[in-house]
């Protein structure tokens, strides 16, 4: 089970708005069982919603975090639209978000087939 911390904090920010890094505790068990904290950064300020959309692990909360994390990348994307692109970088790590995104969406899919069947 993986918990995200309430408690963010603001670790790095540049004057452009193009890279931030939010620093965030997981509480997360190991396969052997033990309990441990890891900290975890956001290189983007889109990608926090993405994560929370990944560990949540309640399955009545999951689409909600899931249309979060698209509405937060779509506001990005608009972003970029109207301001020359945005980074290679980004546009990629929105994509491989994007996909992430899409399986988790299946997964969802399968949980309710399987509750309802």
């Amino acid at each position: 089970m993986v918990t995200v911390s309430e408690e963010l904090r603001w670790e790095e920010r540049t004057s452009c708005g193009l890279k931030e890094t939010e620093q965030y505790d997981c509480e997360s068990v190991s396969s052997e069982g033990h309990m441990g904290t890891k900290t975890r950064y956001a290189s983007y300020e889109w990608e926090l919603t993405y994560h929370e959309a990944l560990l949540e692990t309640d399955w009545t909360k999951i689409e909600e975090r899931i249309q979060a994390a698209e509405a937060a990348m779509k506001e990005k994307l608009h972003h970029f639209s109207l301001n020359h692109g945005g980074t290679p970088e980004e546009n990629h790590a929105i994509e491989d978000a994007m996909n992430g995104l899409n399986v988790l969406k299946r997964e969802v899919v399968g949980w309710r087939e399987r509750r309802a069947g």
